[in-house]
Formats: C-alpha cells, structure tokens, sequence
C-alpha cells in the first residue's frame, strides 16, 4: 500500500542486488551456450529467417525507445518557457491572489518531475554497448569450415542475447521518463488551475459581498 502511494506520486525504479545482477549474467552465459550447441543445421533457413526477424524486432524496440525519448526531450524543453513565466509570476507578483506557500510547493513538485522526465530520457538515449553482426564476423564465420547456415544463426542469436538487457533498459528507462513527465503535465495543470480558481475568487468576492449585504 505505501509502495503503491509512493510511486503514485513519485515513481522508483527497483534496482537489481548485486546477487540479482550475478544470476542475470549467469543466465547470459547459459543461454548464450545452449544457442551455440543447438543443432541449427536442421531446418537451417526456416532458423535464420527467425533469427533476422527477432533481430529486426530487438533493432526496432531500441530505436523506438530513442526516438520517443528524443522527442520527450523536445517537449521537457518546450516547457522552460511555461516554466520561467510562472517562477517569476509565483515569486514577483504584487498581487498574487493565490498564496505561495500553496502555489511554490506544486512549481516545485512539477519543476523536480521535469527534470527527471529529462533525465531518464537522456538515460535512454545515451550511447551504450550494442552487438551486431559486421563484416569482419562474416568472414570469420565463412573461414571456419563449418556449416555456414548454423554459425550464421548461432553469431545473430548471440548478438540479440547480448543486447537483451541494454535493450530492455532503454525500453524501462523511456517509460519511466513517461511517468515523470505525465505527472509534470499534471502538476503544471493543478498549478494553473489554483491560480485560476484564486484568482476568480478574488474577482467575484467584492460582488457577492456587495450582493449579499446591498440590500441591508
């Protein structure tokens, strides 16, 4: 229950222990040895045609999550501006109808989910370790004297495991820049409505009063 109020308002990312991240790399390596030792040469095209889509996919995965990221990017940026007036509206205005210990702590609030919307988009498309099959790895595979097929298959299945975590980390991080920046919208739209809603009531409560007490 307090976990889920929590990352209500302020989502956590559960990090791996250090035995967690032992077992991930332990199951790599594992997977990455039944790939090399399965028998591809039976049915050898129908595997590499698998092999190219799954790889095809895992390319698409990655470059969707950075290119989401990039214009999550755009937009963090797009919001300085809103953000500059607002600051100066909140901290200068004279007759500021809203009070600013109601208005600064959701400025805050908003101003500390943009930036880490940012940050994780950045996390996303920052430079990491990515496998792929070059043409020196095909002249290595054509040289070997084994079946051609299976090494083909074997070198892309490998290269798709290796990329297995960066990939999933791009799409994890992405998604929590998503978070953040949905609850940045929220913010600013509560921050905006109360300014409104005070800024009416400071409008409309000389008339009520002169209403209510005019005919006395």
């Amino acid at each position: 229950m307090i976990k889920n109020v929590r990352d209500f308002f302020w989502p956590v990312l559960d990090r791996s222990t250090a035995s967690e991240l032992k077992e991930i790399s332990r199951f790599e390596r594992d997977d990455i040895k039944s790939i090399q030792k399965a028998a591809w040469a039976t049915e050898s095209k129908l595997a590499i045609e698998e092999a190219r889509r799954l790889a095809t996919e895992e390319d698409e995965r990655r470059r969707t999550a950075e290119s989401k990221a990039s214009n999550l990017l755009v937009v963090a940026t797009a919001f300085i501006p809103l953000l500059t007036y607002l600051e100066t509206a909140i901290l200068e205005a004279k007759h500021e109808a809203a009070p600013i210990w109601v208005t600064l702590p959701i400025l805050a609030a908003a101003v500390a989910y943009l930036c880490n919307a940012a940050w994780w988009a950045f996390r996303t498309v920052q430079v990491g370790k990515y496998h792929r099959i070059y043409s020196n790895d095909l002249v290595k595979i054509w040289r070997t004297g084994k079946p051609i097929q299976k090494r083909l298959v074997a070198e892309t299945l490998v290269a798709i495991r290796k990329n297995q975590e960066t990939v999933n980390g791009k799409v994890t991080a992405f998604k929590m820049a998503h978070e953040f920046l949905l609850r940045a919208i929220l913010a600013f739209s509560a921050l905006l409505i109360v300014r409104i809603a005070f800024g009416l009531s400071d409008i409309l409560k000389q008339p009520v009063i002169n209403l209510l007490y005019g005919g006395i």
